[in-house]
């Protein structure tokens, strides 16, 4: 039985920019585990599951699918994924029947490296295709897309794989074919023979309707398709960056794909405006945090369009600590932090933004290795942010506000109202649900001091709802939800 959900919320603020609307999750199914993450709604029930490839402390390797319920809550399922060390997880309609695959890597022991493909059977949960001609690799980075045009999602595949020869890992960047129902096959290519480490990130960075190839490491290279999935090298020349990151995005919403790199070897991050034709021009001072071994994530937080900018990593100014900063894309090319110490800071990281709690924003997931507190070891965590925005627009102009707690009872279709009035009289009721449509309106009387006010529910479908109450001058707003 579901426990009946007390929601309460507080602040005020007149400028999203300095409002705390990420409120950390009190989560505690991900405490003590970071590592790699990736979402996507495996289920098909129309919210953002979560699948996680990392470490548990004092535990060990784990891989672990988490379902949510639709509000932002996970569960662990009980499909037993196999432990893989320094891996990897990425999910993609591989064999396009429309729900969302597996894709894992990472090492059983110190030799043996694998990368295992799981395709979604619905209710009957996944099944591992057995021979698949993918290689197995250790701290792996993969990346699903239609590389040679024929709309099914190929893939891209680096990672360390163990040369038994040498008695070392060595470096691999492979690309891999779909036949359009998942099976693949792998390109043999002297194309890549340079490269001794880097990771794969994709975008169609010239314009020319087809996905090219970046990679960044100690020789960062970018290379076009000629829309068949052959790649001829760039003559563009990017930062080397090895162990970097980097990730695409529009950033000025002019039609192009720019780019933020980040460079682990000299600390440093990098913002190329993109010209439309892919050529990249470095900005003259990059706004961004110089946190290295950490995640580059991108997405509207604050509804304006404009991508903004998650940058987690181990930052190296004086003492070397773990941070995590969001900026707020303007849209005029500038961007500005937002809040102080909102997010845990996180380095041998991840990090994405979806929207979790299915209220039409943003929220911002972040998973990895936390500073140590002074005399204990560092820890693994994965932290969940949910964005307020929304709730905030509403309330925003509002300069009194008026104060309340709010019970939503499903089991009795009740919402339990109590709040303490200055005055008597007729107080506006109204709910709105999370694309700011009215859903009910309605009057409640008031008497002078505290009092409880129920309503009836019944009419709300499961979702998640803003409750607005205007009272003489006063205003409050605040989120419910209706459990399924």
């Amino acid at each position: 039985m579901k426990a009946i959900l007390i929601v309460l919320l507080a602040g005020f603020h007149l400028v999203w920019a300095q409002a705390q609307d990420f409120t950390r999750s009190s989560e505690s199914i991900f405490y003590n585990v970071g590592g790699k993450i990736d979402t996507a709604d495996v289920d098909g029930d129309g919210d953002i599951d979560l699948f996680l490839s990392g470490h548990r402390r004092l535990v060990g390797p784990e891989l672990m699918l988490y379902k949510n319920d639709g509000f932002g809550n996970f569960f662990r399922t009980s499909f037993g994924f196999p432990n893989l060390d320094n891996g990897s997880v990425d999910f993609a309609d591989i064999d396009g029947d429309g729900d969302s695959d597996i894709l894992l890597s990472g090492a059983v022991d110190r030799t043996n490296f694998v990368t295992y493909l799981y395709l979604n059977e619905g209710k009957e949960g996944f099944t591992r295709v057995p021979e698949t001609p993918l290689v197995g690799v250790v701290n792996g980075e993969a990346s699903f897309a239609d590389i040679d045009g024929d709309e099914d999602l190929d893939l891209v595949i680096s990672g360390e794989v163990y040369s038994p020869i040498l008695g070392i890992n060595v470096f691999s960047l492979n690309l891999y074919l779909n036949n359009g129902s998942g099976g693949f096959e792998i390109i043999k290519t002297t194309t890549f023979n340079e490269l001794e480490d880097g990771s794969p990130v994709i975008a169609d960075v010239d314009g020319d309707m087809d996905l090219d190839l970046l990679v960044v490491g100690s020789s960062t290279r970018l290379y076009l398709n000629d829309g068949t999935a052959s790649f001829s090298l760039s003559n563009v020349r990017l930062s080397d960056a090895r162990a970097g990151v980097a990730a695409f995005s529009d950033l000025d919403l002019d039609g192009d794909q720019d780019l933020i790199l980040v460079d682990t070897w000299y600390f440093t991050t990098y913002l190329y405006w993109n010209n439309g034709a892919g050529i990249f021009l470095e900005a003259p001072k990059s706004p961004f945090i110089n946190g290295v071994f950490g995640s580059i994530s991108t997405g509207d937080v604050t509804g304006n369009s404009y991508p903004d900018v998650l940058i987690t990593g181990l930052t190296a100014d004086g003492d070397a600590r773990t941070e995590a900063y969001l900026y707020i894309n303007d849209g005029q090319g500038s961007f500005d932090v937002y809040g102080q110490n909102i997010f845990w800071g996180s380095w041998l990281s991840s990090s994405l933004m979806a929207d979790i709690d299915g209220d039409k924003d943003l929220d911002v997931i972040i998973s990895g290795e936390l500073s140590p507190v002074q005399g204990e070891p560092a820890f693994n965590n994965t932290s969940l942010y949910l964005n307020n925005r929304l709730i905030t627009s509403l309330r925003k102009e509002h300069i009194n506000q008026l104060p309340y707690s709010i019970i939503s009872d499903p089991y009795n279709k009740l919402l339990k109202i109590s709040i303490e009035s200055e005055y008597s009289g007729q107080m506006d009721v109204q709910i709105f649900d999370f694309q700011g449509r009215l859903m009910k309106e309605f009057q409640k009387g008031l008497v002078l001091g505290p009092q409880e006010i129920t309503m009836m529910s019944v009419s709300l479908v499961p979702g998640n709802y803003l409750l607005r109450l205007s009272h003489q001058n006063l205003v409050g707003t605040k989120k419910f939800i209706i459990p399924r």
